[in-house]
């Protein structure tokens, strides 16, 4: 936790101190020409961040059922079942962990933007 929590703080550093550089570059990602790549680095983002609550939820013990895509108001939604995470001994830790590992995995092993 401690060396993620370093990286993650080294990560937000960088971005500060190159703020104009960044600040600069964000219009490129709006070109009709990155639709293509904005929509795969989406996919796997949220498909790692799925995987890690499912993950979680399968150290503590827990069965993940199913993971998949659903359209909620034709928008894709992906999703993990991890509701045995409730049927966990430790009612406060374990529900927790698998809620807060998707986030976690998302912002400790996505893509940088630099």
């Amino acid at each position: 936790m401690i060396f993620s929590f370093v990286t993650i703080a080294t990560a937000v550093g960088v971005t500060i101190a190159n703020w104009t550089d960044f600040r600069d570059s964000l219009p490129q990602l709006y070109g009709v020409s990155q639709i293509a790549l904005v929509i795969a680095l989406n996919f796997l983002v949220v498909t790692a961040h799925e995987f890690g609550h499912g993950v979680t939820c399968a150290h503590f013990g827990g069965d993940v059922h199913e993971m998949g895509c659903a359209l909620v108001f034709l928008q894709p939604a992906f999703y993990c079942n991890v509701s045995d995470a409730w049927l966990f001994p430790k009612k406060i830790a374990a529900p927790s962990g698998s809620v807060f590992a998707g986030p976690y995995f998302e912002c400790f092993s996505g893509p940088s933007p630099f």
